[in-house]
């Protein structure tokens, strides 16, 4: 395996910790809403589009999960293209708060 490969690999783990820490601080968050925190937080993705490519799933999953985390407070949705429906959104001082806390504590 390669340096730039262990460090995929290392980026990936790290992520996948992010994710785990945010969903064990905040039960009843569905993984894609625990994704959605972590890759905001990372800057790793903005908008529903974005993150249903990074990862694999329905832009409709993608857009409900960025309503729920929206009306829970913990993104802020900046703008919505009405063509396509890709929902721009950031974290709320509350959302940036829960994953800086996981990733802090992540045990």
């Amino acid at each position: 395996m390669s340096t730039a490969d262990d460090a995929s690999a290392a980026d990936e783990t790290a992520f996948l910790t992010l994710v785990e820490a945010v969903a064990r601080r905040r039960p009843g968050l569905e993984p894609i809403e625990a994704v959605l925190l972590a890759a905001a937080f990372v800057g790793a993705v903005a908008d529903s589009r974005s993150l249903a490519k990074a990862f694999d799933v329905a832009h409709a999953h993608a857009l409900r999960a960025v309503a729920a985390l929206d009306e829970a407070g913990l993104v802020a949705v900046g703008r919505r293209d009405a063509r396509s429906s890709r929902a721009h959104y950031a974290l709320t001082e509350d959302g940036a708060a829960l994953v800086a806390a996981a990733e802090a504590d992540p045990a």
